[in-house]
């Protein structure tokens, strides 16, 4: 061991020699490397320092260049009001321009292409209506009438069958909501009358055991919606109704309230589950999914589940199966999901095909919205003394023209003014609305008829009960009258029904992701903060483009491109300009830019061929992309008819013209 330490301290002390006896570097030394350092970092620098000045001196040019265009913007924007952090543009229903797109529409003339033999009563009987018979001028012993129940078919949404025929001679007790009624001579069997009834059964005995009595501090709703109805144009065209609902009623009408999604789709499911239908950019908030939208929705958390789980009896009704919010190219729903679910009904009547009125508004000898008007009227009457929740949609009459839903206006007063004199609306929230505004007919194409296709009608009426007991509630919804809102906000207010969350503070900050309840006040809000996506804000300010301007021409081309790569893969012809229908740049309301990273948008509207389309979109572009990106969905703005028969997909049907429609080339003259 000592021989051990004596040879490391041998080593160590040679070390320590050897580096005694080495010079330190002298100051001069030093400094010289330090120069040499500096220099080469200088260089190596060098690109990157030049190429931040660049990036700044080609920011810096395009700001300016594109600020000299928006000093019009003040005097080229429309009226508006600045509520809430938007300016909301206001337009007066009225307004000289849209004028001309105003025209008187005929009434509905059933006339009576068969005689009136069948009716069902309140108590569920379906009976033969004998002075009808007399009145066809048939013998009662000589016309045999018979029923079928009509069944939803079970694991689909889209098709029904039918129960084994019942004959019957003057009533007979119904033990299904609908049935299909026929009527035959019996001497020929030649079929002299057909028609489908609806009715509302009573309770069963375990929703009696599940839905609890009306209390008027936990109100009943009533939804009644209306498709492709804009504030505006309900004023316009439903004015007695419009006059109900304010004055009667004591509605607050939201001047404030905008769309979330392009059709009824997006704008429902947000609304009835707080929930996106597509992922957006910027807008933090959980979505469906365009994947799960191509099965089943049982799984989605729709807000009449939370009704249901709360007491409440629930019930749906939407006029055409084929466009309803969640059937229109999709599946719907695997199980009923709601207790009363009116979708078999008009599965059943879409397949009468006799006794049709020359009035294609007619099934026989009825107009069609009375259908959903009398079960609306006969199931909240029916509920009146239970908590319910209901939601009823008209789309026959309002979605392709912005005149024809006028007919309706007397019938649609009636079944509101009738409900409410007759006390069944004493316990429920009365909420009246519109998905969106009209986005095919003419006026689409003008400045107000964008503006009004993002701006839903929405007007809340609470039942005099809780208006009294809780006039904080009340205060809220007047106080949010002009404010800037979403489906969002619709929801929690829903939410906040069906869960009993109807004090002035409330215990949750909210039930969904995004959103305020309209019980209480909502903030100063940006678009993506309240649910908005860019392509739908009404935030903006604007001023009109030349077509012809190049910036405006490389933004119609990008549109035109981005749209074609969305059709690369589908059985469609591509899509060629056509021309420029109009253009506008955008600037956010209120908006602070810098030159970094400043981009400009222009909403341009196109006309393309060979399908005649008019799209419109918002294209997005900076320093570095002068051409432009799309930002956010492009729009269909008139009608597309059979062009897009050849795919299923909800969007691509908007864009394609089946290459099946483009004209045949003449074959090749024969060879000589």
């Amino acid at each position: 061991m000592r021989l051990l330490g004596r040879r490391l301290a041998s080593c160590w002390g040679a070390g320590v020699a050897r580096a005694a006896a080495k010079k330190l570097p002298s100051r001069r030394q030093l400094l010289r490397s330090a120069a040499w350092l500096l220099l080469v970092l200088l260089v190596l620098s060098a690109p990157s320092l030049l190429y931040h000045q660049y990036v700044q001196s080609v920011e810096m040019y395009f700001y300016q260049l594109q600020m000299e265009h928006m000093k019009a913007l003040t005097a080229a924007s429309p009226p508006s009001a600045a509520v809430n952090g938007c300016t909301i543009p206001l337009y007066d229903p009225f307004d000289a321009r849209v004028r001309r797109f105003m025209t008187l529409w005929p009434p509905v003339e059933c006339g009576q292409p068969q005689p009136y033999l069948t009716y069902v009563d309140g108590d569920g009987y379906i009976r033969v209506n004998h002075s009808g018979v007399r009145h066809a001028g048939l013998a009662e012993a000589g016309v045999q009438c018979a029923y079928a129940e009509i069944r939803r078919d079970a694991f689909t949404d889209d098709t029904v069958s039918y129960g084994a025929r019942r004959a019957f001679a003057d009533r007979e007790k119904l033990s299904a909501p609908f049935v299909k009624a026929e009527c035959t001579r019996r001497d020929s069997g030649k079929l002299v009358y057909e028609a489908v009834h609806a009715w509302v059964e009573p309770l069963s005995d375990a929703l009696r055991a599940r839905v609890l009595p009306a209390d008027p501090l936990r109100p009943s709703v009533l939804i009644f919606g209306v498709d492709s109805m804009s504030r505006l144009n309900f004023v316009r065209q439903l004015p007695r109704t419009h006059a109900l609902l304010t004055e009667t009623f004591g509605a607050h009408v939201f001047t404030g309230m905008v769309k979330v999604g392009d059709n009824t789709y997006p704008n429902m499911l947000t609304m009835l589950t707080g929930m996106a239908a597509r992922k957006k950019p910027d807008i933090k908030v959980t979505d469906w999914g365009d994947n799960k939208a191509n099965g089943f929705f049982d799984d989605l958390p729709v807000v009449w589940k939370n009704f249901s789980e709360n007491g409440y009896v629930t019930m749906t009704a939407e006029d055409q199966p084929e466009l309803t919010a969640f059937n229109y190219l999709a599946k719907g729903f695997m199980e009923k999901p709601t207790d009363y679910y009116m979708r078999p009904f008009w599965l059943a009547i879409d397949s009468v095909r006799n006794f049709r009125s020359s009035d294609a508004r007619c099934y026989g000898n009825t107009p069609h919205f009375e259908f959903l008007f009398n079960y609306t009227r006969e199931f909240v009457e029916k509920m009146r003394d239970k908590r319910y929740f209901a939601f009823s949609f008209l789309t026959g009459f309002s979605h392709n023209s912005i005149n024809e839903v006028q007919v309706i206006d007397a019938p649609f007063h009636a079944l509101l003014e009738g409900l409410w004199r007759g006390g069944a609306l004493r316990n429920t929230l009365v909420m009246i609305l519109g998905d969106h505004g009209n986005r095919f007919d003419a006026i689409r194409a003008t400045v107000l008829g964008r503006v009004e296709e993002r701006m839903p009608y929405l007007a809340v009426a609470l039942p005099p009960a809780l208006r009294a007991a809780k006039p904080f509630l009340e205060e809220g919804l007047r106080n949010n009258n002009a404010s800037f809102i979403s489906w969002y906000d619709v929801y929690e207010l829903l939410a906040d029904v069906a869960l009993g969350n109807l004090e002035a503070a409330s215990r949750v900050p909210r039930f969904g992701q995004l959103g305020c309840s309209l019980f209480r006040a909502v903030p100063a809000r940006s678009c993506p903060q309240a649910g908005v996506a860019s392509e739908y804000c009404v935030c903006v300010r604007e001023v009109a483009l030349r077509a012809g301007d190049e910036a405006v021409q490389a933004a119609a081309q990008a549109l035109v491109a981005h749209v074609n790569a969305l059709l690369r893969r589908a059985p469609c012809a591509p899509l060629a300009l056509a021309r420029v229908h109009s253009a506008q740049l955008l600037l956010p309301n209120g908006g602070v830019s810098t030159p970094k990273g400043f981009a400009v948008e222009v909403r341009v509207a196109v006309r393309v061929a060979p399908s005649d389309a008019l799209l419109e979109g918002t294209v997005e572009r900076d320093a570095w992309e002068p051409l432009g990106r799309v930002r956010g969905e492009v729009a269909r703005i008139n009608k597309y008819g059979n062009q897009s028969h050849c795919i299923g997909d909800r969007t691509l049907r908007l864009y394609c013209y089946c290459v099946d429609l483009l004209p045949r080339s003449p074959p090749p003259p024969p060879a000589a």
